[in-house]
């Protein structure tokens, strides 16, 4: 990291605490190719950043990610939970939500996408203590089982979506069955963020 990163850092973390704006602006234009490890992400967890990817730029660049969400998330989740995160890339929802759950409760990450599931099970292995607390489910949900291709935008990665001609196979399979195979009798809170798939989620709900 360059006294110019650690510059560009502090400003881009001053101008969006002081004005409120300006978040996805400067993890759009970090420089990309950045690699580390945060320490305390929300204040409790390792995660593998690449600034490539605008989610981890914004972990970088200011703590956390999406001051709205995280906002949203201080207000609702509880300790004993049982939350369902859908399309879950890298973890950052689930990390937040697993680090107010205070190790009691469960966390189901669906994350179909290959390049970001690895991202997703990297930052879980860097967390011992959430391997009994999270589970990783690799599949896409939707209205009804079928294979769907994955394909990531050309300029902005990890941010992907499952309705292409063409891309990485993956599986989708349906909420409401997977849920009655592994005996899920409690579900306090769902997140579902897939791109335009959101419906189709539902239907299978």
């Amino acid at each position: 990291m360059t006294l110019t990163d650690k510059l560009y850092k502090l400003i881009a973390k001053t101008v969006v605490k002081t004005t409120g704006h300006g978040e996805y602006f400067f993890a759009r234009h970090v420089r990309k190719g950045l690699q580390m490890i945060v320490d305390k992400y929300v204040g409790k967890y390792r995660m593998h950043i690449d600034t490539m990817y605008i989610i981890e730029a914004c972990i970088w660049l200011y703590g956390s990610y999406d001051q709205m969400m995280m906002k949203f998330l201080r207000k609702h989740v509880r300790p004993g939970q049982t939350i369902v995160d859908v399309g879950a890339n890298c973890g950052a929802y689930t990390l937040a939500a697993a680090a107010l759950m205070q190790n009691d409760g469960h966390i189901y990450a669906f994350e179909p996408g290959p390049p970001i599931l690895a991202r997703l099970q990297a930052n879980i292995a860097l967390n011992p203590e959430l391997t009994n607390m999270v589970t990783i489910v690799p599949f896409g949900l939707g209205q009804a089982d079928g294979q769907f291709f994955y394909k990531e935008e050309a300029h902005n990665r990890g941010n992907a979506s499952l309705l292409n001609d063409d891309g990485i196979p993956v599986q989708v399979i349906v909420f409401d069955a997977w849920a009655e195979a592994n005996k899920l009798d409690k579900l306090d809170l769902i997140k579902i963020d897939v791109e335009g798939m959101e419906y189709d989620v539902l239907l299978g709900m």
